[in-house]
């Protein structure tokens, strides 16, 4: 029967755009409103979803302007230039169906994806304390992963290390999150509009009103090398065109969580993070007069997954990224492949390892000279005084190592000491071995050396 490990409770975090959002009875972000609204996609979001410049006062208390969250998005959305994203719903049912004798540990947050992300994981905080609550009536030791795609991660990332002072995460697991930002938030902030073929879309007054699009913004070194044309820009604070809200709001964010990590909190959760690294995907920016010119990354194995570049898809603190979970896809649809549940479900069915007892070492000794038909014994010492070993002797002839001739286990005697004899049956020069028996919980360094066997004393 498929469980979470330790009855765990996990928790889906979509991202940005993956939730739907009503106004009373109205859709103003769903599949609806992207199909009737195409003819004039970026106009009738932008009088739908802007938020007033007051949401940028206390964006971590969050602006109310009416606006109702629904169900998590079941099919695709767009914002033209920004960012795209497919419907949660396979993904959903995948983990429902692999551990339906268990559906209860199967749960999805859904929330407004304009806000800011720590305003967002506050509300993540009071929701996940109440179902971890309930769950550890059953499962006593049970706590909480999150699977975050893409913003969804950041919201995790600063529930988990700034607010949850009960270490109630086990596990974060994420999709394509931008730990360090994209640089395609950087083009739309600064430049207002973005270019999709020959369409342009004006979408600099929605954009800018979200928090949590600032909170996108690259705080890695997203600079091209100079040139003639470029302007010396230094900081995100020097790019023109780019709000000063936004900037303040994403050194905040991110200043928040390093701190927060440089804390030393013990049972820190433990993170996956799942990335693709070969899709075409804006990975540097420069300065060209007003604007922002944004530029994929010339190498394969540095782009991306066609928004986040592969140096921000993983926790920063990681040493580098050779323990991602490395897939081919495309941003949007990270969650809905076949391959990344197949990783999903490898962490989330999770076997925990045998304690290992300590290493020890022995001593031996052994005479070297053994007579044909009499004993010979042999007296093993643990360094650790440990009579718990599992040793045996084996004699085999270097003429024809791979089949021993004889095999005797070594008993303990107390004192952390062990003994064994052994007959020879004929005379010759032999090799003996101590080793531990195979699937002993201690490991023990063999020891071998050399006996010379002769019919008589």
């Amino acid at each position: 029967m498929n469980r979470v490990q330790h009855g765990d409770v996990v928790v889906v975090v979509p991202g940005i755009l993956g939730s739907v959002l009503h106004r009373g009875d109205r859709q103003v972000w769903g599949y609806r409103q992207v199909a009737r609204s195409i003819g004039d996609l970026a106009g009738n979001l932008t009088d739908d979803l802007t938020l007033p410049d007051e949401a940028f006062a206390d964006p971590t208390s969050g602006f109310d302007d009416g606006v109702r969250v629904g169900a998590p998005m079941a099919t695709l959305g767009i914002i033209p230039g920004l960012v795209s994203i497919d419907g949660y719903d396979v993904l959903l049912k995948r983990l429902t169906t692999r551990f339906s004798h268990d559906r209860d540990a199967i749960r999805v947050f859904a929330y407004d994806w304009r806000q800011s992300n720590e305003y967002t994981a506050r509300r993540l905080h009071a929701y996940v304390k109440h179902v971890v609550g309930a769950r550890r009536k059953t499962y006593p030791d049970a706590r909480l992963v999150l699977i975050g795609h893409s913003m969804g991660g950041l919201v995790a990332r600063y529930f988990a290390e700034c607010l949850d002072v009960d270490r109630l995460t086990r596990r974060i697991i994420t999709l394509g999150t931008p730990y360090l930002g994209a640089v395609k938030a950087l083009g739309i902030l600064a430049n207002g509009y973005a270019q999709v073929g020959p369409i342009r879309f004006d979408i600099a007054t929605m954009a800018r009103s979200f928090p949590s699009v600032a909170e996108l913004l690259p705080v890695y070194d997203w600079r091209i090398p100079a040139s003639a044309r470029s302007a010396p820009v230094n900081t995100l604070q020097h790019v023109p065109g780019l709000p000063r809200a936004a900037t303040a709001r994403c050194t905040a964010f991110h200043r928040t969580i390093d701190h927060a990590m440089q804390g030393g909190i013990d049972n820190r959760a433990s993170y996956h993070a799942v990335l693709s690294y070969r899709q075409t995907t804006e990975v540097w920016a420069e300065v060209v007069g007003d604007k922002v010119v944004t530029y994929p990354s010339s190498q394969a194995q540095d782009a991306g997954d066609g928004t986040v570049a592969r140096r921000s898809a993983t926790p920063p603190e990681w040493a580098d990224d050779a323990h991602g979970l490395f897939v081919s896809g495309r941003h949007s649809s990270l969650h809905r492949m076949k391959e990344v549940f197949v990783q999903l479900h490898g962490v989330l069915t999770a076997r925990p390892r045998h304690p290992q007892a300590t290493v020890d070492e022995i001593s031996v000794d052994a005479e070297p000279h053994a007579v044909q038909r009499i004993p010979w014994r042999v007296t093993v010492k643990s360094s650790e005084n440990s009579d718990s070993l599992v040793l045996a002797m084996v004699i085999d002839d270097p003429a024809n190592p791979d089949r021993p001739i004889m095999r005797t286990p070594l008993n303990p005697v107390g004192d952390g000491k062990y003994t064994g004899t052994i007959e020879f049956t004929r005379p010759g020069a032999f090799r003996w071995t101590v080793h531990p028996v195979v699937g002993a919980a201690t490991p023990v360094e063999p020891i071998s050396d050399v006996v010379l066997c002769t019919s008589t004393q």
